[in-house]
């Protein structure tokens, strides 16, 4: 999965954008949208410089959550996640109990743990705090339309597009609910965008 527009908006409203090299509350030298990799004091960057940086550390926190979490997100919880992620590391996402309930398919509880991240050498910050509350609003957010239903196969392919001819992109196991956000000739669109599923070896639930 890849940051929606949404998500780049979130990252971009919170971390704001400096041209200018500063410290940030944790005392990181930091530049453009929260940029910190061999940042130096002194340093300045143009606006294309810094809008550079952010596409290219949005990779780098995107690849943390595609590789640590385990079960399907919707595009909301997945943005929020790489916000949440940009900001705090993938290290701190790696060892949290927020992915630990998340993996173990306890998404509420994942979101709750979010409100917990919004302090900075012990001490609570006001805009961590706010952020932390929009990221968990933006994960808790349901994809107009969509649906859940129940794996009654064994194991069901899941394919890049909606047919037998299409390529598996991964396969999905007998009773576990995956969200559906689109519906063409019997198959279905999984909203975590790995891609389609034929229906009729599924119950909506």
């Amino acid at each position: 999965m890849q940051t929606s527009q949404k998500g780049i908006n979130l990252i971009k409203n919170f971390e704001g954008c400096r041209l200018t090299a500063y410290k940030c509350p944790a005392g990181v030298w930091t530049i453009g949208y929260g940029h910190t990799s061999n940042v130096k004091s002194g340093q300045t960057i143009t606006q294309v410089q810094a809008e550079a940086f952010l596409k290219s550390d949005l990779k780098k926190y995107e690849g943390y959550v595609n590789s640590y979490v385990k079960v399907a997100l919707n595009q909301n919880q997945y943005d929020a996640l790489v916000s949440f992620t940009y900001n705090c590391g993938g290290g701190a996402l790696k060892t949290s109990t927020l992915l630990k309930k998340l993996n173990s398919k306890d998404y509420s509880g994942a979101a709750d743990e979010l409100l917990r991240w919004n302090k900075s050498n012990g001490k609570v910050l006001a805009g961590l705090t706010k952020r932390r509350t929009a990221e968990r609003t933006l994960f808790l957010t349901k994809i107009p339309g969509s649906y859940k239903v129940k794996i009654k196969a064994g194991v069901l392919n899941v394919r890049s597009g909606a047919g037998v001819n299409y390529k598996i992109n991964t396969t999905v196991k007998k009773n576990e609910i995956y969200s559906i956000v689109e519906k063409k000739n019997g198959w279905g669109k999984l909203i975590s965008g790995a891609g389609w599923i034929k229906l009729s070896y599924t119950t909506k639930v």
